[in-house]
């Protein structure tokens, strides 16, 4: 694994490469920690992620040459809200990430968001439009949907 460090100007993100053979043609993919709500999840290599939320809640990930919206978040989980998180979607289903974590996608028209929650956190990954991405793209952000994941922050290497 080669560290590449955390770029300072930019809250909760720290980037690494990781070897992987989950992605064709594209075996190298950037994992992306966020500290503030200890998650993590694996990005292709060409695609690009910045801190826009200016207080560390999570990424905005470009896809080359595609203008799709893909984010992924951190919030305070309440219980109390998940009948509410699930309101606004056509389908919801149960999804297994990679980990073996349980967690929720949530279909609305082209748009679809992934979840999971602990105690404290609910993780979301949300892509606008899923179908305009190519074949190709479209199986690199399964592969990065599946990689979602918490982390303890005292098991994380620095």
């Amino acid at each position: 694994m080669v560290h590449t460090g955390v770029d300072a100007g930019e809250q909760g993100l720290d980037i690494e490469e990781v070897p992987t053979h989950a992605v064709p043609e594209n075996p190298i993919l950037k994992s992306l920690h966020n500290i503030r709500y200890s998650f993590k999840i694996n990005i292709p290599r060409a695609w690009t992620a910045l801190d826009k939320s200016g207080n560390g809640d999570g990424f905005a990930i470009s896809v080359p040459g595609n203008p799709v919206e893909i984010l992924v978040y951190g919030e305070a989980h309440e219980k109390t809200l998940a009948e509410f998180y699930e309101s606004g979607c056509t389908e919801v289903t149960d999804y297994l990430f990679d980990n073996g974590s349980q967690g929720k996608h949530c279909v609305q028209g082209g748009t679809h968001s992934f979840w999971m929650v602990n105690e404290r956190y609910k993780i979301n990954l949300y892509i606008k439009d899923l179908n305009s991405l190519s074949p190709k793209d479209a199986e690199m952000f399964d592969a990065m949907a599946k990689s979602l994941s918490f982390f303890e922050p005292s098991a994380k290497s620095s």
